[in-house]
């Protein structure tokens, strides 16, 4: 039985099922059986008194519990066990079940899908067909089209090249006529410029002599304001030493008093 249980066990359990539920039971057997013990030498220590008879007999009597005891949790285990592997067996079942199901819906899917292709396949080849019909029709059409405007194109190209010789000789002559009529203007343009720059030469040398002379003007009268600002500066600066001078010697005055001042007073100190 235990060993059953241990091949159970050893299958992958989630937490919370019934087989982790199983699982932690089995695994306070040997927390239950040592408390059984212990309870066991409670019991010797607190018999020591008695005589070994009785004492042989409690103990005998003691061991037979523990041994009920541990029978009755191991043929509960063992069905707990036998009711989890029957638990297991019908998911298994049924999970097979579901793959038959799976794999019968997957055939009919394919099946499906297959036909459908085949019928897409014929349907693009039909398609095919009379799009190809289409675009011959389409194509000799155009040919035809394109024959009858290079025929009408070959006719009026002849009427077209007769105009444009026509209007080439007439626009040859308006050029020549335009060319000359630009020499004859761009003559009178020069002769209008050479005047007009002849102007214009004369008036930049009446104005370089203008500018000569102001600048002549400007630097005189530039050489008399510096002769006035020299001779002012000249003029501050002696009146500047003067004022130090006095001042200097207003210092030494007042310095000598306050001598004078300062040696009196430290003779009436002493005294």
């Amino acid at each position: 039985c235990l060993a059953r249980a241990s091949d159970i066990l050893d299958e992958p359990v989630s937490r919370g099922t019934r087989a982790a539920k199983f699982l932690e039971s089995l695994q306070d057997v040997p927390s239950r059986r040592t408390n059984a013990l212990g309870d066991l030498l409670q019991l010797e220590k607190s018999y020591a008194h008695c005589a070994p008879s009785e004492v042989e007999k409690r103990v005998a009597l003691l061991e037979q519990r523990v041994a009920q005891g541990e029978h009755a949790r191991i043929q509960l285990l063992y069905e707990q066990a036998k009711r989890l592997s029957e638990g297991l067996h019908a998911l298994r079942v049924s999970e097979e079940i579901q793959d038959e199901r799976r794999q019968k819906e997957l055939k009919v899917v394919e099946g499906s899908f297959l036909s459908d292709v085949e019928k897409v396949a014929s349907d693009r080849e039909d398609l095919e067909r009379r799009y190809q019909v289409a675009m011959d029709n389409i194509v000799e059409d155009c040919r035809s089209e394109l024959l009858k405007e290079q025929s009408q194109r070959e006719t009026v190209h002849d009427d077209y090249g007769r105009e444009i010789g026509e209007e080439v000789q007439r626009l040859q002559a308006l050029f020549e006529k335009q060319r000359i009529l630009r020499v004859e203007y761009g003559e009178q343009i020069v002769s209008h410029l050479e005047a007009e720059f002849q102007k214009v030469h004369d008036a930049i040398v009446s104005e370089q002599q203008l500018r000569f002379e102001a600048e002549g003007m400007m630097l005189r009268m530039v050489e008399d304001v510096c002769g006035k600002l020299h001779a002012e500066i000249q003029q501050e600066r002696s009146q500047r030493e003067v004022v130090q001078n006095k001042l200097l010697s207003l210092l030494e005055d007042t310095c000598s008093q306050i001598e004078n001042s300062f040696s009196h007073l430290t003779p009436s100190k002493v005294a």
